[in-house]
């Protein structure tokens, strides 16, 4: 109930807790396209938590098509924010490439750079 008042005005933390607890089915029934949406709401203000689900939900196909192109761009732009997890899914995207993804052409340059910042978020 608190959530959804602070989501409303958008809070984007609250925002975020919201899409947490649609996509987990956590006190309501799962319900992936509603997660989308808080989600989606929260990661428009630059939360790269949301930005990160957001990733894994369309890159593995969580309940909604699979969509490497929507789950890559939000990888990246969660990048931008150092978030790990974020950049080693991005790496992993494009090393594999065409191999696991055919609309993604494999790039071992993107891949290492993507690797790199794991290591060395800071500079």
């Amino acid at each position: 109930k608190w959530y959804l008042k602070a989501a409303e005005q958008n809070h984007s933390s609250a925002q975020f807790n919201l899409g947490g607890i649609f996509c987990r089915g956590d006190g309501v029934d799962r319900n992936i396209i509603e997660s989308i949406k808080w989600f989606r709401l929260a990661a428009e203000k630059n939360h790269a938590k949301a930005m990160f689900y957001l990733g894994l939900i369309y890159s593995r196909g969580d309940g909604v098509d699979q969509n490497i192109d929507q789950g890559l761009k939000w990888f990246i732009k969660c990048s931008e924010y150092n978030h790990i997890q974020a950049q080693y899914e991005t790496g992993i995207i494009y090393f594999k490439g065409e191999e696991k993804y055919p609309q993604i052409k494999k790039n071992d340059k993107d891949a290492l750079k993507y690797f790199y910042a794991c290591i060395v978020p800071f500079e």
